[in-house]
């Protein structure tokens, strides 16, 4: 008698191989599809920030944002919310008034992410694009004059491309760069970043592609070096 059908060891079977293959490929398909959403995002939000900075120095007829503000202080929210309310007239950003949430630290990345990055409602510091994006700066302060604005470190801009929606992770969704006196923008993790090329962590050695990064703020550069694409594993 011909026999139709399976029998439940033939399923059983089946499933397993399908689930130990699901298992080897679905954490890669996953990484691919959200670092495919990240690239774009990341790019248009830096490119509005430094066209924005580029319109805001030309209304001052001036060529480094230094020569706008004091930059005096960095102990204070003070001029961080000046800085932003001119910008805000170049750019769709408003006061940030999501809910309160914390970026985890991330100090392989260097001295300046060894502390938790707090964004906070009604805060000076913290703006957000039309499109959701979040934006929060420190400024580092006086400004070494002896250097051309290009190369002039005044201080850390982070962006969060997806707002307060989660994961909230440093090189996930939180990408952190160095903002320079003539409004352009250093991903972290490039070389020279904090201005001295000899003690730069780069994104070869602490975000390298197909690996897990051990520090993720520096994957910023990574993405620029990569054709704004993710080459590392993602949380």
């Amino acid at each position: 008698m011909k026999r139709f059908g399976f029998t439940l060891a033939e399923v059983l079977i089946t499933l397993g191989i399908i689930g130990v293959i699901s298992a080897l490929t679905l954490p890669s398909l996953l990484n691919d599809t959200q670092g495919a959403q990240v690239g774009p995002k990341l790019g248009k939000a830096v490119s509005m920030f430094e066209q924005a900075n580029q319109a805001l120095l030309t209304d001052n007829n001036v060529d480094s944002i230094s020569d706008i503000f004091a930059m005096s202080n960095n102990d204070s929210d003070s001029e961080e919310g000046d800085y932003f309310e001119k910008l805000s007239n170049h750019l769709k950003i408003s006061l940030y008034r999501g809910t309160t949430y914390t970026i985890s630290s991330d100090a392989s990345s260097g001295p300046c992410f060894n502390q938790p990055l707090n964004f906070r409602p009604r805060f000076r510091y913290n703006w957000q694009s039309k499109d959701g994006a979040v934006y929060y700066l420190n400024f580092w302060g006086n400004v070494d004059r002896n250097s051309p604005p290009h190369k002039r470190h005044l201080g850390v801009l982070f962006i969060d491309i997806n707002g307060d929606a989660s994961p909230n992770l440093p090189g996930t969704d939180v990408f952190a760069f160095s903002l320079r006196d003539d409004g352009s923008l250093f991903p972290v993790g490039s070389f020279a970043w904090a201005g001295d090329e000899s003690i730069s962590p780069t994104w070869q050695t602490l975000c390298p592609n197909d690996s897990i990064p051990r520090g993720y703020y520096t994957c910023t550069a990574s993405i620029f070096e990569n054709n704004m694409k993710v080459m590392y594993k993602m949380r």
